[in-house]
């Protein structure tokens, strides 16, 4: 399918944005966009920056516009500089350079100041754009998108959704029992616990429904 935009994201996506640490191989990986060779990955929940892509897409745009949204990661060309990239002052001019992948992969303090310095821009509201080097080419990852507001959520969450296990499944997964009788009333967390992953997924800010 040459020349079709391949679009990364989801929750496996988002938290693989940049380098990270594996259970299952107990290795650290490179970003997705690496492994997958994705055009673009949407970080984050992604209503908002899903239906920007592909309003920007349908609109006959090229997949290099989508570099100027909120709450996506890229991966610039061997011959590209961030320099070369015109943002239209959306984010400011400030950059915050993570420590490169290849030294995080060998040096487990490289790969905490990574960590730490990946969290302090997690508030849509005042992150800067990150980028980290892998090899010969860098990432990019800009700013999250904005928290949706109240209306926009109740929106979502009245969206008709089956409200069952998805049906790949042979039997109800264990967590079913857990989750089928809860109501969700907000995302988000300003905690960013070393157990957790709400943080680097829904975002630093939190988003309500309202009480009805």
């Amino acid at each position: 399918f040459k020349g079709i935009p391949v679009i990364s994201g989801g929750v496996e996506a988002s938290l693989r944005r940049i380098a990270h640490y594996d259970y299952w191989s107990d290795r650290v990986w490179p970003s997705n966009l690496v492994t997958s060779k994705a055009d673009v990955l949407g970080y984050g929940m992604g209503e908002s920056i899903l239906l920007e892509i592909a309003q920007k897409l349908d609109r006959g745009e090229g997949v290099q516009s989508l570099r100027t949204l909120r709450g996506v990661a890229y991966l610039l060309g061997q011959r590209e500089t961030l320099s070369e990239m015109s943002f239209g002052g959306a984010f400011g001019d400030e950059t915050v350079e993570l420590p490169s992948f290849e030294t995080v992969q060998s040096d487990p303090r490289a790969f905490a100041d990574m960590t730490r310095l990946m969290h302090h821009e997690t508030n849509p509201k005042n992150a800067r754009r990150l980028i980290q080097r892998h090899g010969d080419r860098v990432l990019v990852v800009n700013p999250p998108a904005l928290a949706l507001d109240e209306s926009e959520m109740d929106r979502i969450h009245e969206l008709p959704y089956t409200r069952d296990p998805h049906p790949d499944y042979s039997a109800p997964p264990p967590a079913w029992e857990t989750i089928k009788d809860s109501v969700q009333i907000m995302r988000g967390c300003f905690g960013g616990c070393t157990f957790c992953s709400i943080t680097m997924h829904q975002g630093r800010e939190i988003q309500s429904r309202s009480p009805d």
